[in-house]
């Protein structure tokens, strides 16, 4: 079954999204990256203080957690700042 998951291609449901993509929101490295970047590239809102953060890993580019979560599973493995792939095993520690 696992096989199956992976010949579908890695962003098929929320629920792989959520496998993939670590949820950093109370991080350190939220907050750097958010500092870095204070607005999300896919919508271009300001990050907030309630806002659900998501931070991609591989390269620490923030976003809003519903925006990285359609463009992943509408766009692929790729990011949308540096369109570099996404490492899906690589978690931020």
């Amino acid at each position: 079954m696992d096989q199956e998951k992976k010949d579908e291609g890695p962003l098929d449901t929320a629920d792989a999204l959520l496998d993939f993509i670590e949820d950093v929101s109370k991080s350190k490295k939220v907050g750097i990256a958010v500092k870095n970047y204070p607005n999300c590239s896919i919508c271009f809102d300001k990050f907030k203080i309630n806002n659900e953060i998501r931070v991609i890993a591989t390269c620490l580019h923030p976003f809003h957690a519903k925006c990285i979560d359609k463009w992943l599973t509408n766009f692929k493995g790729i990011c949308p700042i540096d369109k570099q792939p996404i490492d899906f095993n690589k978690s931020i520690s």
